[in-house]
């Protein structure tokens, strides 16, 4: 019987530490997962509006109705005005929410290169609005 217990006693301990480690790290976990999804969910919407705008971009330029090219142009300017202020908000994250210094210098690469790829969707829409103008 003394073996039996002796047992029992240590699968009970070994039970109550896995509970334990799996509440903090529960608890850890969602906090910094929550830290981290608003960043995550602002690039998510980033993306979609760089989607959004080469859509209506690639329509422009293949449209020839003048009322269409007008109300494509509103809407990019719109969709524009908007990933600009995501932008300003994604490309805001200081330095010490990256847990080291190798992370933060991929955030950056990869700032760099969204804003790279919106520098590019704005040169377009200027490039077809002043083409829209002169018609």
């Amino acid at each position: 019987m003394t073996m039996i217990s002796y047992l029992l006693k240590r699968i009970a301990k070994m039970a109550i530490c896995i509970v334990l480690s799996i509440s903090v790290t529960a608890a850890y976990g969602s906090s910094s997962h929550s830290n981290h999804k608003g960043h995550s969910d602002v690039l998510l919407e980033i993306l979609q509006l760089k989607i959004k705008i080469e859509r209506l971009q690639n329509q422009q330029a293949l449209s020839n109705n003048l009322d269409d090219l007008s109300t494509n142009m509103r809407n990019q300017a719109i969709t524009l005005n908007h990933a600009t202020n995501l932008l300003q908000q994604y490309v805001a994250i200081p330095e010490s929410r990256y847990p080291n210094l190798e992370m933060y210098h991929q955030s950056l690469t990869s700032r760099a290169g969204i804003m790279q790829e919106f520098s590019l969707l704005m040169h377009t829409f200027q490039e077809q609005l002043t083409a829209s103008t002169l018609n």
